[in-house]
């Protein structure tokens, strides 16, 4: 047992979500305490300072520091906690450039093989030359050799990355980053630093690494020579199995303890928490060449930690990695970094949808990519979404992190007993591997360990698994028959697909009493990389295989729904239950029984902490209908709590909303001009997306005049004397005219974003049918952005550090307007439309489908809009509420002639009771929606749609010219998200239970209520 459960208790910082806050322009320390303000308002419990592509002031110079310290302060002032980001971009580990600048020895090295004639072979940089079949060690010298063909292995030098390997890359790492923090901003201001980020260290992605240390680090090791077996990284050749694993092994291990090892030490000597993730997570395969393994250096981390992108459903296998080695650590925190390339179009739906499963699978601190200081230029399409002030939801989004942190105590504090451990079994990977991530012999492994995983998480049964290193290292048969690992006991282990034991785990193995199932199909074992013993070999053929009825209990059961997921923490006065319903659109009916009876079971809201009774029929049984992505928090406990309220059926009825609403725009309409035709030093005009021209003129590379012309149509509803405004960034720097008139440049506010910057265009000169805005500039970039350039293609580093000196940027129109199109919506997956016609400017619509806004004139529109229903009742009701469905927005604001009624971010949607408000006669029922930036900023032209996976190249129709990737299918017409809503009503009632418990959680109707009652009232409503 640990403690009691204290629902209602102020939730620690410690427990809030920390967001990558991007600092990515020229920095301003009054800007940035204004946007910590703002990050307490919103219920954030700090923030990464995080340099990334697009910053201006230089990193780790004067100004940086100084801007460090007005956060750190501030931060301190709010009771924030200020956390620091170890790199500019990443992966972590090069210092800014100032590690890998330090010479060849620093920087990160890998393997080439090729079969040449001894007069082909190279000269330098040569790791060993061998007979063609790579049997044979021939030496390093070529002019030694014989002629004729010879296996050659050389190594390369990335000269932007380092050698993780390397203590010496470490040491240096830590003296020109964490260290100098210290010095430079003193040893009592670091000391109000919460702690640091390392992000995505790694050896090599995709190549065998090479580094000078492995010679006598696999001397030392093993008393062999590294160099004559190096063919067998490739080649299959007599040993070649108990090679790689030597290999690997050592791999991993230098990495863990000279890398992540050296880093932790450091931060737990200073007093920081050390956080973050390693890369290529993902399974066994990714796992070699990137890391050796992931798993050991997991003991390192204050924090341990995974990362996860896109809206793909969180992996079981990706967060039990992290989970598992926390609580065998005795670490009770366990990190997230979530919602990259999720898009413009994740709202809190969505961020609960994928996060509450994260913390099904043993998350509790929540780290969001990204928080942009600037949307400035290429910073909108830096892996978004950006969740920060610009969001139109962000003055509600206090109401999603008090629910994110609220559930993360609970989980992370209560008691969470794991009897299974499941082995990872990474050494069978290093076995197969022939030094490319796809090997398909390594595949079946990875299916095995995730499928298993899989099963265990849908049947309810908690598990760990146990890292072969850490087994090895300090795994031991308990008195009590468990096998103990660290802070862990466990009762039962099981073997996905295995080929490879290390030895000392094998002898633990067959020490341990307990029963040990297999699952997966079955190998010729190894021990160590060698061929098992037969007594061994038998040994491992009699392991029973798990069977299908699994042989042990979940924490619960539930019938009727394979979608819903569960896990439980234990405390002195309950046992707290959090069930999910994984199906992102579709609701899901369940029958759940607990394991034990219970005397009470309460319903906790996560917002609040605050209980209601919950109906429990034996003890351990009850009924609920999830919403597609819908939660349940439950308290059970075994001494008696308020009566639960019954599970009746409410007599109800509803009254449509009218099929037309009122519209009222809060803020302006917007029409994106994101093509036009451009002119450069004179020249033709050229039609070209926006997203091309900068790229077309980076190519160059030289200084140019650019003229661009923007066209739009006006439509006949339109009236010309609209106020309108362009939405547009850094117009100081441009001529601008409109229509053949001279216009300055002059900015008048900003719209969502400082860089969005609104300059009026004049009264009177909008045209009926074409206009024309027309922009005039002086494009050229300083000598060190082209330089950046050449070297961005080369390696990440250096493209996720580029900053621009001046951008070229689509357009926005803005008013109150409506924009129509000359094509047909067509609908596509994931609540997206396209259409491929033009778009003009017409007149706002007065009344309007609610549920078809986009389709209505309003495709474009991002911010907040109302919605005015006219509806009369009959006669007064008891109990009433406004329901809705929404799509595209975020959320929902409910009002009865101007008097709130209720907010709602997730299904159901629906107000407070509103019964007092809405009397007898005539009264407006407003819905005001808000929506996200995904319908402004796109991507619009992608062939798939809406996609779940966003980077930056998703807005581009043309190759960068820098990175060897393509950008995604294109598709001219425009796609945005569907918005409105739908199905609204009102739903009443004529008598209801008093009421019972302390909660705001919604009452139920009573059922009795007469029928003749409740069918008069039908009746009126009806006419």
């Amino acid at each position: 047992m640990t403690c009691s459960c204290k629902t209602t208790a102020p939730v620690p910082n410690e427990y809030r979500t920390v967001p990558f806050w991007s600092w990515n322009d020229e920095l301003e320390p009054d800007e940035l305490v204004r946007q910590i303000r703002a990050m307490k308002q919103a219920g954030l419990g700090g923030f990464f300072m995080h340099a990334r592509s697009g910053l201006k002031t230089p990193y780790m110079g004067e100004r940086w520091f100084e801007c460090v310290k007005a956060c750190i302060l501030e931060a301190e002032r709010l009771g924030l906690d200020a956390w620091l980001y170890d790199e500019i971009g990443w992966p972590s580990g090069f210092g800014g450039g100032e590690v890998n600048a330090s010479g060849d020895e620093f920087r990160q090295k890998f393997l080439r093989f090729r079969t040449v004639r001894r007069e082909e072979c190279a000269v330098e940089q040569v790791a060993g030359l061998y007979s063609p079949d790579g049997s044979r060690y021939l030496g390093s010298d070529p002019s030694e050799l014989p002629a004729g063909e010879i296996l050659e292995i050389t190594y390369e030098v990335n000269p932007f990355y380092v050698d993780v390997l390397n203590p010496a890359v470490t040491e240096k790492f830590l003296a020109v980053t964490h260290q100098r923090y210290f010095d430079t901003l003193g040893a009592g201001l670091c000391r109000r630093i919460k702690g640091i980020f390392t992000d995505e260290p790694q050896v090599v992605i995709g190549r065998p690494v090479w580094s000078p240390t492995l010679n006598a680090a696999y001397r030392r090791r093993y008393g062999r020579e590294l160099t004559p077996e190096l063919p067998m990284l490739r080649l299959d050749l007599p040993g070649a199995a108990a090679f790689r694993i030597r290999f690997y092994g050592l791999v991993a291990e230098l990495f863990s303890r000279n890398y992540t090892g050296r880093i932790g030490a450091w931060c737990r000597t200073h007093g920081w928490e050390f956080t973050g993730h390693q890369v290529q997570e993902i399974n066994y395969a990714e796992a070699v060449c990137s890391n050796g393994a992931v798993m050991p250096h997991y003991r390192h981390y204050t924090i341990p930690g995974a990362d996860w992108l896109g809206f793909a459903e969180p992996s079981v296998y990706v967060f039990t990695q992290p989970a598992s080695a926390a609580a065998q650590s005795g670490r009770k925190r366990v990190m997230a970094e979530a919602f990259a390339m999720c898009g413009w179009n994740l709202n809190f739906r969505g961020m609960k949808h994928l996060y509450s499963q994260m913390q099904l699978l043993g998350i509790n601190f929540l780290c969001t990519h990204l928080q942009s200081y600037s949307l400035r230029g290429m910073r909108k399409r830096d892996y978004p979404p950006s969740l920060a002030p610009h969001q139109p939801w962000w003055p509600d989004y206090r109401q999603l992190n008090d629910a994110f942190a609220r559930l993360n105590r609970l989980l992370a504090e209560g008691e969470n007993p794991v009897d299974t451990l499941v082995l990872h079994s990474q050494s069978s990977a290093w076995a197969l591997y022939r030094d490319r991530m796809e090997d398909e012999r390594i595949a079946p492994l990875c299916r095995s360990i995730e499928s298993l995983s899989e099963r265990l998480y849908r049947n309810f049964v908690p598990f760990h698994y146990a890292d072969e290193s850490m087994l090895a290292a300090s795994g031991a048969c308990a008195a009590d028959g468990t096998l103990q690992l660290g802070c862990c006991r466990y009762r039962q282990v099981i073997l996905p697909e295995t080929v490879n034991f290390p030895a000392a785990v094998l002898e633990l193995l067959r020490k341990f009493p307990g029963p040990i199932w297999r699952s997966g199909e079955r190998h010729a074992l190894l021990v160590d990389g060698e061929p098992a013993p037969a007594e061994t070999a038998a040994w491992f053929e009699a392991l029973p295989e798990l069977p299908d009825q699994l042989p042990f209990r979940g924490i619960l059961s539930v019938s009727g729904a394979g979608t819903v997921r569960a896990t439980r923490r234990i405390y002195d006065d309950g046992v707290i239950y959090f069930l999910v319903n994984t199906a992102e659109t579709a609701a899901a009916e369940a029958e759940i029984t607990l394991p034990e009876p219970f005397a009470s079971l309460e319903r906790i809201d996560p917002e609040t902490g605050e209980p209601d009774p919950f109906p429990l029929r034996d003890g351990t049984r009850f009924h609920y209908t999830f919403p597609p992505a819908g939660t349940l928090l439950l308290r059970a406990r075994k001494t008696a709590g308020a009566a639960p309220v019954p599970e009746t059926v409410p007599e109800t009825a509803a009254l449509p909303l009218p099929a037309e609403a009122r519209l009222r725009l809060l803020n302006d309409n917007f029409l994106p001009l994101d093509r036009a035709a451009y002119s450069v030093d004179g020249g033709a005009f050229i039609d070209a997306d926006v997203s091309s021209i900068q790229w077309r003129l980076l190519a160059l590379r030289r200084p140019c005049d650019l003229v661009m012309r923007f066209r739009f149509e006006t439509g006949e509803t339109f009236a010309p004397d609209t106020p309108l405004s362009l939405v547009m960034e850094e117009p100081e720097r441009y001529r601008l005219r409109f229509n053949g008139i001279d216009v300055p440049a002059q900015a008048c506010g900003t719209v969502f974003d400082r860089a969005f910057r609104r300059v009026a265009l004049p009264e009177g000169a909008v045209r009926r049918g074409g206009n024309t805005i027309e922009l005039a500039v002086r494009f050229g970039q300083g000598e060190q952005v082209y330089d950046d350039l050449d070297r961005a293609g080369r390696f990440e580093t250096e493209f996720n550090r580029l900053a621009f000196d001046l951008e070229i940027e689509p357009l926005f129109l803005a008013g109150k307007f409506g924009v129509s199109g000359a094509g047909e919506w067509r609908e596509l997956p994931h609540g997206a439309l396209r259409q491929s016609g033009s778009f003009r400017l017409e007149a706002l619509p007065e009344r309007i489908d609610p549920a078809r806004l986009a389709q209505n004139g309003l495709p474009f529109f991002a911010g907040k809009l109302a919605l005015d229903f006219a509806c009369e009742l009959p006669e007064t009701a008891a109990r009433a509420q406004i329901e809705t469905g929404l799509d595209g927005a975020n959320s929902v604001r409910f009002s009865v002639d101007g008097r709130a009624c209720g907010f709602a971010w997730c299904e159901p949607f629906e107000s407070r009771d509103c019964a007092a408000q809405l009397r007898p006669g005539g009264c407006t029922v407003t819905l005001e929606l808000t929506t996200s930036l995904r319908n402004l900023l796109g991507p619009f032209h992608l062939s798939e749609g809406e996609s779940r996976s966003v980077g930056p190249l998703s807005f581009s129709r043309e190759p960068n010219g820098v990175t060897p990737q393509e950008p995604p299918p294109y598709d001219a017409g425009y796609c945005v998200v569907a918005t409105g809503a739908r199905g609204s009503r009102i739903t009443v009632s004529q008598k209801l239970i008093p009421e019972q418990g302390t909660g705001k959680a919604r009452r139920r109707i009573c059922s009795d209520a007469r029928q003749d009652t409740m069918s008069s009232f039908r009746n009126k409503l009806q006419a």
